[in-house]
């Protein structure tokens, strides 16, 4: 994904957390985007809906989205809410 923008999330994707990202993400629309999660040692339910919800935003605006690198706190967050890497990483249509 080469010239993606890149985002990095903070340690806690909790709700303060969640916030902070959310309004970054407006202002990465229009391009590639690459999230950072390599840090990330806290994902909760809120966190994962917003970030769910980006990929599919930047999917249907015909743009690529990535999780990567992602934390082992942050993999086994996403197992445990219900979910998979490849949720956020599935291939454009």
């Amino acid at each position: 994904m080469t010239g993606a923008n890149i985002l990095s999330l903070p340690l806690r994707l909790d709700h303060e957390g969640t916030r902070i990202v959310q309004e970054a993400l407006r202002g990465l629309r229009g391009k590639a985007l690459r999230v950072d999660a390599g840090k990330t040692t806290f994902l909760g339910a809120l966190g994962l809906q917003v970030l769910l919800a980006a990929a599919e935003q930047w999917r249907s605006e015909g743009q690529g989205f990535a999780v990567t690198p992602c934390s082992p706190a942050f993999a086994d967050d996403l197992l445990r809410l219900g979910a998979e890497l490849s949720d956020l990483n599935e291939d454009q249509p």
